[in-house]
């Protein structure tokens, strides 16, 4: 099947939408959901040697790309270091109150999605880089961007459902995090071997109550897996105020519960 055809599908999630998600199990209490293979990556990122820094030279935020390297084992990863908070009305590709793009919330969105059973968004710690406090994130390497694949005329999708699947389970944390800046360039993909991880979420976590706009049209159908369903339930203040406090204030903190609660019941009544 035409990768085009494919994403104007799966953009709309429509009613024959389903998602098989198989999710990673709790573990321990501090872990937070995430993994063995994710605190190993957590602490390489942290700890590794920087050897190299070099301007990306794309995106508002400035990022940097950093190849860091730890005896034997060496990866790449992205530098964010923005931090703008602006209390008033401001104009970017919309009218938007209270604008912010944080460098932390790219660590709070790997969180988010660990804590979920997602394993999405790559993984990303906060680390100080030349005395500048930034988010640091896995680079992925051997990928391109989504929209680079949709508008390669040859590209084939091996696996419809899966594609589709992570598709569906982006717009559950899109919908959860107030992600207003999803589109094809900042989600990341290798038809061959199966790979999607979408990016860039230094501007999410709005004080909104609503899922975003962008992804109210794509929810409205979509039939959440199970666990992650029951996951979604059983986030309360004091558990994401543990996993995100370092990083977002507490009313951001409800906002991500009054937008739990309204995801909810927008699965109840389609299923009714």
């Amino acid at each position: 099947m035409r990768l085009s055809n494919i994403a104007r599908c799966a953009l709309r999630v429509g009613a024959a939408l389903q998602l098989g998600a198989s999710v990673a199990s709790a573990g321990e209490a501090d872990r937070f959901g995430r993994s063995v293979e994710d605190l190993a990556i957590e602490d390489f990122l942290l700890h590794a040697e920087i050897v190299e820094i070099v301007d990306v030279g794309e995106g508002i935020t400035r990022p940097k790309r950093l190849t860091l390297k730890r005896g034997d084992e060496q990866h790449r990863a992205i530098l964010k270091t923005v931090d703008v908070q602006i209390d008033d009305t401001v104009l970017t590709d919309r009218v938007e109150h209270d604008f912010s793009d944080k460098y932390t919330y790219e660590a709070a969105a790997y969180r988010l999605d660990r804590l979920l059973g997602l394993g999405l968004v790559p993984a990303t710690i906060i680390r100080t880089v030349e005395g500048e406090a930034g988010s640091v994130q896995l680079w992925i390497e051997d990928v391109r961007t989504f929209e680079e694949a949709v508008n390669d005329e040859t590209a084939e999708v091996e696996n419809y459902d899966l594609l589709v699947e992570r598709l569906g389970l982006m717009y559950v944390l899109d919908a959860l995090i107030f992600n207003v800046d999803r589109n094809f360039g900042n989600i990341l993909v290798n038809l061959d071997r199966d790979v999607f991880h979408p990016i860039d979420h230094s501007r999410a976590f709005r004080l909104s109550h609503k899922p975003p706009p962008s992804t109210r049209g794509s929810t409205d159908r979509l039939a959440v897996p199970d666990p992650v369903r029951e996951r979604l339930e059983a986030l309360d203040f004091a558990t994401l105020d543990r996993l995100l406090g370092e990083l977002m204030n507490q009313k951001q903190v409800r906002a991500i519960l009054k937008r739990r609660d309204r995801l909810i019941k927008m699965l109840d009544k389609q299923n009714a």
